[in-house]
């Protein structure tokens, strides 16, 4: 849906791991573009610096990745060239821990992933409602990636209680 509303040629969910590495969990795309799913990414793709930024929500609308202004690595752009990506919107995805963890953990291991769109097929320039839309999509999947950690984390709770339980009761 988002690919539809964007008109873009491709959107992607990408997870990124503590390691520096990542892969990507979901992407729509136009048939006549190279899909990316499945693939991972080794870490010099995705530098220690950037998920510095996107982990301290920085959002990244780049128009054209050919333009030195975007600061992109020589390197990275022969690499995403691969794709035929020619311009791309990257949005952070933070899920929303509110709880006593959240101060224990370190800013760049807040980043879960980033949410992605390209546009392919020229250079785009990215609209404020594009990148209003991206951010709230991202902080939708952050809320729901907080829940399900919640969730995780009660249902183990629940589990040890129990197990507690029964064995006072047999005592």
């Amino acid at each position: 849906e988002v690919q539809k509303i964007l008109q873009a040629d491709r959107v992607l969910i990408y997870q990124v791991f503590p390691d520096g590495t990542g892969k990507i969990i979901s992407e729509a795309v136009l048939p006549k573009y190279p899909a990316i799913l499945g693939i991972e990414f080794p870490e010099e793709v995705f530098p220690e610096e950037y998920k510095q930024l996107y982990a301290g929500g920085r959002v990244r609308a780049i128009a054209d990745v050919r333009d030195p202004k975007a600061g992109l690595a020589e390197c990275l752009i022969e690499f995403i060239e691969q794709f035929e990506i020619e311009a791309k919107l990257i949005v952070p995805i933070l899920p929303n821990l509110n709880s006593s963890r959240q101060t224990e953990v370190a800013p760049s291991d807040r980043l879960w992933g980033l949410l992605i769109a390209h546009q392919c097929r020229n250079p785009r320039q990215w609209v404020e409602f594009e990148l209003e839309l991206m951010q709230q999509l991202a902080d939708q999947i952050g809320i729901a990636l907080a829940q399900a950690q919640w969730l995780e984390n009660l249902e183990e709770i629940v589990e040890a209680r129990t197990a507690q339980l029964q064995q006072a009761n047999r005592d």
